[in-house]
This record gives structure tokens, sequence and C-alpha cells, in this order.
């Protein structure tokens, strides 16, 4: 009876590990992780081929034995195409073009770009790739084609100098506008490093850079000693306004006060009477006379009248009348 029992259990594990197996081959899922959308593609019958809309984010079930799952990245992917083995790729992957001077440039680029999720599909209809091999084959070619075409508009020393960030711009937008289309976007295309270009002819550039730049040196020199001479020549010609003006300010005040003086001697003079100068005199006399004076010199402020003329005013004061003389 056990045996029996044990039997009926054995088959049935049998059929259940049997059954979990077909069904394991027969429906299968996958996770589509966040920034990826997933391509279910049907491998027989009559629709086969992509399905019309992508499938979102999370848990997929499908058939392991009919269809497939593509991944593509929606998120922004990064390229670095270069000649260093270390870098990218360990095959030589950089871009040469030839600029507008008949000048071989070489040059390693790095690229940003996106996938569009609703083109995804039309995507990979299209390429029938994996998004890595979509870069490095078709969107290189793409950028490469760009940097022929707007690097043959500069010469090869604009190419070393400032011209370098105007061909990065023209040919991000040249590619930008060729797969936009297709669903893909870039953020960003750009020179990396300092552009190769032949030893010999690199040489004769940076020799005419470096002239070019010790020009522009001397030049700013002579322009700063230039204003240097402005300034001082200003400064001069200020303080010199400044004394003229301090010189012409002392003139006019010693004119003005000599003026005043005249006027003042003037004003003075006119008023000066015998009569006053002699009250003056006397209020400012203290009663001393020189002691020592010779018989010409007056007595200080008397005038003394003549004999004869003191003698008739006697008389007059006595009352008696003056008597006549006979000649």
């Amino acid at each position: 009876m056990l045996d029996r029992i044990g039997r009926q259990l054995l088959v049935i594990a049998v059929v259940a590990i049997v059954i979990f197996v077909v069904a394991r081959n027969l429906v299968g899922f996958t996770y589509v992780q966040p920034g990826y959308v997933g391509i279910k593609v049907k491998l027989y019958g009559t629709e086969r081929g992509v399905q019309d809309l992508p499938i979102v984010t999370g848990r997929v079930w499908y058939n392991p034995w009919t269809e497939k799952i593509y991944d593509f990245p929606t998120f922004l992917q990064y390229k670095v195409w270069t000649a260093n083995p270390n870098e990218g790729s360990r095959n030589d992957e950089s871009i040469t073009f030839v600029t507008k001077d008949r000048i071989q440039a070489n040059v390693d680029v790095s690229v940003a770009y996106q996938f569009m999720p609703n083109k995804v599909p039309e995507l990979f209809i299209k390429f029938r790739s994996a998004p890595d091999v979509i870069a490095d084959t078709y969107i290189r070619s793409r950028v490469r084609d760009a940097f022929v075409r707007m690097g043959s508009g500069l010469n090869a020393m604009d190419v070393l100098g400032a011209g370098v960030s105007t061909l990065d711009a023209d040919v991000k937008n040249a590619v930008d506008r060729e797969m936009a289309g297709l669903g893909i976007s870039f953020d960003y295309v750009s020179v990396i490093g300092k552009p190769r270009l032949p030893q010999q002819i690199q040489d004769a550039i940076e020799a005419a850079l470096t002239a070019t730049q010790q020009a522009q040196t001397a030049q700013n020199q002579v322009a700063v000693a230039e204003a240097q001479a402005r300034q001082k020549v200003a400064v001069a010609e200020g303080n010199a306004r400044a004394l003229r003006a301090e010189a012409q300010g002392r003139a006019d005040a010693l004119l003005t006060e000599k003026q005043a003086e005249a006027k003042a001697n003037q004003l003075i003079a006119a008023s000066m009477t015998p009569e006053l100068i002699r009250y003056l005199a006397i209020q400012r006399w203290r009663g001393e006379v020189p002691m020592y004076s010779s018989s010409q010199a007056p007595i200080p402020f008397m005038s003394l009248p003549d004999a004869q003329q003191m003698q008739s005013d006697g008389r007059q004061s006595a009352g008696m009348k003056p008597s006549r003389t006979t000649p």
C-alpha cells in the first residue's frame, strides 16, 4: 500500500517537473529597468516583427520560443571616439578631415546623445541592431561626415585656435537636424584635447601664433605706456592750471588790496587840511620841546607873530590908540 502511494507521488512529481519545464520554455518574463524601453519582437508567424508600441518599464511576459525582448536606453548616452587604445575602443576611432587650406586634421571626439522613446520601434526596424552598435556605426559615420563638411570651411590655424568651438557647434547642429527624424537627439559634440596636424605644419602654425601673441603683447604694452604718458601729462597740466590759478588769485588779491589802500590814501589826502593836521599833531603832542635847536628851527606847534604885531596887539588890549610916527 505504501509502495503504491509512493509510486503515485513520484509520478505526480515527475509530471509537475515536466509541466514546469514546458511552461517555462513556453512562457517567460523579463524585467525592463527604469530608463529603458523594451521592444518585443516576434520571431515566427505571420505577425513576426516589431510590435507597434514599445513596452514600458517593469515585468514583461513573453514566449521565449517565438518572441524576444530588446532593451533600448532612453537616458543620455556618452561615446568617445579617440586614437588612444586605452580610452573607448582598442581600435583607432578618431576622425580625420581636410581643412580649407588643404591640411589634414585628426581629432578625438566625444558625443552625448539620446534615443527618443516613441521612436525606438522605428529605429530598431531600420537598423536591427543593439544601441551600442548603432552608435559605433551609423551615429559615428554621420558625425564624421559632418566634421568633413564643416571642417572644410576652416583654416588649419582656426582649427588649432578659437575656431574649434565653432566647429563643435556646427557639427552638433548638423547631426541634430539629420537624425531628429530617426529619434536621436544630441546634447553636444565636442573635440577632445588638441587637434592633430602634420608636425611640420603644426610647428609653423604654433610659431605664427606665438609671434601674433607676442605682437599683441607688445601692442598692449605700448597702449599701456601711452595711457600712462597721457595720464602724466594730464596730471602735469592739472598741476600747472592749479598753480596758475593760485598765482592769479594771489595777484588779484594783492591788486585789490593795493587798490583799496590807494583809494583810502586818496580819501585821507582829500580830507587832510592844515587845521586838521595841526589839531592831530596837538592831540598827539606830550608837551616836550627839544632842548637844543637851531635858530631857524621852529618851536613845534607854535607860530609866533613878529614883535611889531605883538606891540600893536598889546595896545589894543590896553585901550590905547596907536601912535603916529613921523617919517
